[in-house]
């Protein structure tokens, strides 16, 4: 017998559902603070994650190196990555 706590006791049209309710939610929903349980985490952190996960690709930056940029100035290592190039 199935076990009714698995996947496999959930019709497929139910999953489908929910499928498509978590894909609405990651389209739709802010992300939550990522140091939320850290409060070790230097102060800005939260922000500068919170950039590279932005919903619109324009507010989000340009490159990884500009992304570590951020990152890098966050936690204060003294901000030794070349500045970012501009978007394009």
């Amino acid at each position: 017998m199935a076990d009714p706590d698995s996947d496999a006791a959930v019709p497929p049209a139910e999953r489908l559902h929910v499928v498509a309710q978590l894909a609405k939610a990651h389209l739709s929903l802010e992300p939550p603070d990522p140091c939320a349980n850290r409060p070790d985490a230097p102060e800005g952190l939260s922000w500068a994650i919170l950039q590279g996960l932005a919903k619109e690709p324009e507010k989000r930056p340009p490159t990884a190196t500009a992304y570590a940029h951020l990152i890098s100035f966050a936690v204060g290592s003294g901000g030794t990555l070349p500045a970012p190039p501009p978007r394009t």
